[in-house]
C-alpha cells in the first residue's frame, strides 16, 4: 500500500505488537509518523521508536498503563 509521508502525524494501533498490527506499525515509523501502540502484551522485537501502552480495549474501564 502507498503511503504518503507522514512526519507530523500520529497513528494509533490496536493490537501493535504482533502480527498485522506490528508490521503496521513498522510501515507508519518508515513513513515518519510519530506511532502510538496498543495491545495486551509488551513487543518483543518492535522499532523502539514507538509508544507503547499495556491496554486491554475490550473492556472500557481499562486504563492505559
Amino acid at each position: 500500500m502507498m503511503l504518503p509521508n507522514m512526519s507530523g502525524k500520529i497513528a494509533i494501533v490496536t493490537g501493535g505488537s504482533s502480527g498485522i498490527g506490528a508490521a503496521i506499525v513498522n510501515r507508519f515509523l518508515e513513513k515518519g509518523a510519530t506511532v502510538i501502540s496498543l495491545d495486551l502484551v509488551k513487543p518483543s522485537n518492535q522499532n523502539q521508536q514507538a509508544i507503547h501502552f499495556d491496554c486491554d480495549l475490550t473492556h472500557e474501564e481499562e486504563e492505559m498503563k
